[in-house]
């Protein structure tokens, strides 16, 4: 998400706010933590990402830390003058500044005649402009915020190109190996053409051992997605935390709608409606969630499942327009070669493998019932792939490639199936 996270000491928001009133001009999105505080009205609250009602600050911060694609730390005095800060405050204002150079997230300026070479740790090292609105004339005090916001411009497109160049090369090299899954493939294509068709909400749940590659499995879904729908359109993506600390279905629902709230980067209205209403807007939308079968939770996972589908339900019902698939992958543990059907193994957490299985299985068989108007898919598990497969998808589907290109994706393929894999399907 393209926002920008502004962090600084509470007590420093009268002198932010100059700050992120250029920021907002210049066209980015804001995280502030209490814009009221900074002077900000009523009115102006909804074009703010800010700490939310009913959970936990500390949970928002960090999420919204993770989320944001530029952290700018705004460095007073305050954080050099001892007694000051203490405490929580004194620890979040470090951990977000902490957080922000790990990630290479992170853009830093100076609002007051703080000395940069007293700020803690490595931070005393890091290049940051002066913007301090009292001291600088006008004309000197514009010129520097306008070169602040090059420098937040450059962040924020270092990071999504990090994140695209990722992505593309996890598909050259994870798509060959992703062979003879035409079940799934089918069961899958089913429920997108079911919401790019018919409209509606048709969520998955696709699982399978880790070493199957069930992530690389759904980029393949996504890539020939537009030949399916022949309009050469591809999905409007967004991924979402699986509420692991939810209790119950209540739980879920409040920490699942704040996340898809800021994972669709709405301002305004942030009830169900203006959610539903934002996703009739998109032609084809997929929300992604994952789960490890090391979190899996005996009571409380098959209960926050069927929350999730008890929510779209009712988004569904808000928005009749809307096309989604929510999608939800459970990562199993690796499996060995000639396992079938199940993995044998235990979780390496607090539930075992087949527990899981039979808890997915009640949802498959209706035991549980899915909400009125919604389709579960539940496609097989993704099965064991062989090396006869791997080289008959590389031939038939990828078509010509360059020849470095195949010289990675053949090296690929022999590093996978000389780890004891199954040789054939037999």
């Amino acid at each position: 998400m393209s926002f920008v996270f502004v962090s600084h000491a509470s007590q420093d928001k009268p002198r932010v706010k100059r700050v992120v009133d250029a920021l907002r001009a210049a066209g980015f999105k804001i995280w502030l933590d209490n814009p009221v505080a900074a002077g900000y009205s009523a009115e102006e609250l909804p074009s703010f990402y800010r700490i939310r009602a009913n959970g936990r600050w500390e949970d928002e911060i960090d999420e919204a830390k993770r989320e944001a694609a530029c952290i700018l730390v705004c460095w007073s005095v305050r954080a050099t003058t001892a007694g000051v800060l203490s405490g929580a405050e004194r620890l979040t204002w470090l951990g977000e500044a902490d957080y922000g150079r790990v990630e290479r997230k992170l853009v830093a300026c100076t609002i007051d005649d703080v000395n940069p070479a007293a700020l803690p740790g490595t931070h005393s090292a890091q290049q940051m402009p002066c913007v301090d609105p009292v001291a600088l004339p006008p004309e000197t005090w514009l010129a520097v915020m306008a070169t602040l916001i090059d420098d937040i411009r450059r962040k924020i497109d270092e990071k999504l190109n990090l994140r695209l160049t990722a992505r593309t090369a996890r598909q050259d090299i994870a798509l060959p190996l992703l062979a003879d899954r035409s079940r799934q493939e089918d069961d899958f294509y089913s429920a997108v053409s079911a919401a790019a068709g018919e409209g509606g909400v048709h969520p998955v749940v696709l699982k399978g051992p880790s070493n199957e590659l069930p992530e690389a499995f759904l980029e393949r879904m996504e890539k020939a997605s537009g030949r399916l729908r022949r309009d050469g359109s591809v999905w409007f993506r967004r991924r979402i935390d699986w509420p692991k600390e939810a209790r119950d279905g209540r739980d879920f629902v409040a920490a699942y709608r704040a996340q898809l709230w800021r994972r669709l980067e709405l301002v305004g209205r942030t009830d169900d409606r203006g959610i539903a209403e934002h996703l009739e807007q998109r032609d084809l939308t997929a929300i992604l969630h994952r789960v490890d079968a090391k979190n899996w939770r005996r009571r409380e996972e098959p209960e926050l499942i069927r929350a999730w589908l008890d929510y779209w339900a009712s988004l569904a019902g808000h928005g009749r327009r809307i096309k989604v698939v929510p999608i939800l992958i459970i990562p199993l543990p690796k499996a060995k070669p000639g396992w079938r059907d199940c993995p044998s193994m235990g979780s390496g957490g607090r539930v075992g493998v087949r527990d899981i299985w039979k808890s997915l299985r009640r949802f498959a068989d209706g035991q549980v019932p899915a909400p009125t108007g919604l389709k579960l898919t539940l496609p097989p598990v993704l099965g064991p792939i062989s090396k006869d497969h791997g080289e008959d998808w590389l031939r038939d589907e990828l078509g010509p490639l360059d020849a470095a290109k195949r010289a990675a994706v053949e090296m690929e393929m022999t590093k996978m199936f000389a780890r004891g894999r199954a040789k054939s399907t037999a």
